[in-house]
C-alpha cells in the first residue's frame, strides 16, 4: 500500500494561517497616509482643500478630510485596501495621486498634489500659514492643559501622535490627539482644596519647628568648626561649604514667619539631613569625600529654596560655575539662578534686602497633581485599572535620594495624588501598591520652575492644579 503524506497541505495551512495573523495584526496596529496640497500657480501650500480616501480602482469612498494652512492631510484607518487620494477644491482642477498598493508598512507618504487653476480669480490664492516647530507646538499644547513638561508629558504626547516624530514643524492649528484622563471626582476636589488651604497656612508650630532646625545646625556646625584637627580632602573649601549653609539659614531665620508649612517642612528636611551629617563628622573629625559631596548636594536644594548672597558668594570663591548631584560642578550659574526668580508677587511682600522675586519666590506654593499612565501592547492606558489607584508617587529633594526615610508620600494614589510644592527640584518615585514594588519612570527628577511663570489660576471650585505627568515601566 502507498504510504500517503500530508506534509505539503501542513505547510500551505501554516503558510495561509501566517498571512492571515499578519493581516489582522496590521488591520489592529492601523495605517497613516499623509500629503500635502499646493497651488501649481503660486507653489503654495493650499488650506481648506477637501481629500478623499478612495479605493481603486473601484473609487469608493474610504475617510475625507481637509487641509491644514500648511496644505497638508493625515488619514488613520485600520483596513487600507489598494488606493487613490482625491483633491478637490472650488475654482481648481479635481486631482487624484497615483494609486497605491498597501504592503507591510504602517505609514505612507502621498506624492504631493498640486491643482491647477480653472479660474483667474483662483489663481491669485494665497495661504498664509503659521508654522511653528513640533516642540513648540507640543508646549503651547501644556500650556492649554495645565501640564509640566516632564518628559512623561512629551513621550506621552508622542505616543498619541506618532507622526510628529517624523517633521520638524507643523500648522499651528493642526489637530491632534490629546491626553483624556478620567474626571477629577467632586470628593477628590474638596480633598484637594482642604490639603492646600493646609499646606499654605503659616503656622506658627511649624515655624517654631524650623527656627529650632536651624538652631540646631547651627549649634554643629560651632562643634565641628572648633575641632582643630579635622580631616577632610580639601578642609579650606569645605569649611567654606559648611558656612554658606551656615549663612543661608541665618540669613533665613528673620524670613520664617512668613514660610508656609510645605515650604517649612522641605527646608526642615534638608536642615535635618545637614544636621545629621555635621554629628557624623564631629564624632570622627573628618569630613569625608561623601559627605562633603553630600553637603554640596544639599546646598544646592537650599539654595533653589533660600536664595541668598552666600551660596552665589561660595561658588565664585571656591572656582565653581554651580554644581549638579553626582559631584558634577555644572549646572547653576548666577544669571541663570538669577531668572529662576521671575515670578510674581505674592499679597505678603514686605521690604527686605531680597529682591521681590526672591520673595515670592520663597513663599509662593503651587498646587500639583500626578497622573500615571503606561504603554500596554503598544496602546496608551490612561483610564482604566492598570493605571488608575495602583501606584503611590513619593518625591524628595535631590540631595536626599539616600534618605528614603525623608521621602513625602502623596495621598491619594495616582491618579490623582495631590501635592503642594515650592519652586524647585525633586526627585520622584513611584511604588505599585498591591506588589509595595519600585516601579521604572521614564522620569527620574522634575522641577516645578514652569508653573511659577504664570500668575495663579483658581477655578470655581478651587486652585487650578498643574498635572505632572508620569509614564511607568510596569
Amino acid at each position: 500500500m502507498k504510504k500517503l503524506t500530508y506534509w505539503p497541505q501542513i505547510i500551505l495551512l501554516f503558510i495561509l494561517c501566517f498571512c492571515i495573523s499578519g493581516s489582522s495584526f496590521a488591520q489592529k496596529q492601523g495605517f497613516n497616509i499623509r500629503g500635502y496640497v499646493y497651488n501649481a500657480s503660486t507653489q503654495l501650500p493650499m488650506q481648506n482643500v477637501m481629500v478623499s480616501l478612495k479605493t481603486s480602482p473601484s473609487n469608493a469612498d474610504i475617510t475625507t478630510g481637509y487641509t491644514d494652512s500648511l496644505g497638508n492631510y493625515l488619514f488613520s484607518t485600520r483596513e487600507l485596501p489598494p488606493f487613490i487620494v482625491q483633491a478637490f477644491a472650488s475654482g481648481f482642477k479635481t486631482e487624484i495621486s497615483e494609486p497605491f498598493s498597501p504592503g507591510n508598512e504602517r505609514m505612507y507618504a502621498v506624492k504631493t498634489i498640486y491643482m491647477q487653476p480653472t479660474e483667474t480669480k483662483a489663481a491669485i490664492y494665497v495661504a498664509q500659514p503659521k508654522i511653528v516647530p513640533v516642540p513648540n507646538f507640543v508646549e503651547s499644547k501644556f500650556v492649554s492643559l495645565n501640564v509640566l513638561p516632564t518628559q512623561g508629558a512629551y513621550d506621552l504626547f508622542y505616543a498619541l501622535n506618532p507622526e510628529l516624530k517624523n517633521v520638524d514643524s507643523v500648522s499651528a492649528n493642526y489637530v491632534c490627539k490629546l491626553p483624556q484622563f478620567p474626571p477629577m471626582t467632586k470628593s477628590t476636589r474638596t480633598y484637594f482644596k482642604t490639603q492646600f488651604k493646609i499646606d499654605k497656612e503659616k503656622n506658627k508650630g511649624t515655624q517654631s519647628e524650623l527656627l529650632d532646625s536651624i538652631s540646631r545646625y547651627s549649634q554643629l556646625y560651632v562643634q565641628l568648626t572648633s575641632i582643630s584637627d579635622i580631616k577632610s580632602p580639601d578642609v579650606g573649601t569645605s569649611k567654606k561649604l559648611l558656612l554658606t549653609i551656615q549663612e543661608s539659614l541665618q540669613s533665613y531665620e528673620r524670613k520664617i514667619k512668613k514660610t508656609r508649612n510645605a515650604k517649612a517642612m522641605q527646608i526642615m528636611n534638608l536642615t535635618s539631613a545637614c544636621s545629621e551629617i555635621v554629628q557624623k563628622c564631629i564624632r570622627s573629625h573628618a569630613v569625608n569625600k561623601h559627605d562633603f559631596q553630600k553637603l554640596k548636594n544639599i546646598l544646592e536644594d537650599l539654595s533653589i529654596l533660600l536664595p541668598s548672597d552666600a551660596y552665589q558668594k561660595f561658588v565664585s570663591t571656591s572656582n565653581m560655575t554651580g554644581f549638579g548631584h553626582g559631584g558634577a560642578l555644572t549646572g547653576v550659574t548666577t544669571d541663570s539662578r538669577n531668572s529662576i526668580f521671575q515670578t510674581e508677587m505674592d499679597d505678603d511682600f514686605e521690604a527686605s534686602d531680597m529682591s521681590k522675586m526672591e520673595l515670592s519666590n520663597m513663599r509662593s506654593l503651587r498646587p500639583f497633581a500626578f497622573a500615571i499612565w503606561k504603554l500596554v501592547d503598544g496602546i496608551v492606558v490612561l483610564k482604566d485599572t492598570e493605571v488608575i489607584d495602583k501606584y503611590f508617587v513619593y518625591y524628595f529633594p535631590p540631595a536626599l535620594e539616600e534618605d528614603t526615610f525623608r521621602y513625602h508620600k502623596c495621598s491619594p494614589a495616582a491618579t490623582y495624588a495631590q501635592v503642594s510644592l515650592p519652586k524647585a527640584r525633586f526627585g520622584i518615585q513611584v511604588v505599585n501598591s498591591s506588589t509595595n514594588r519600585i516601579v521604572e519612570t521614564t522620569d527620574k527628577t522634575f522641577n516645578t520652575a514652569d508653573a511659577f511663570n504664570s500668575p495663579k489660576i483658581t477655578e470655581l471650585f478651587g486652585p487650578k492644579y498643574k498635572l505632572i505627568i508620569i509614564e511607568v515601566k510596569d
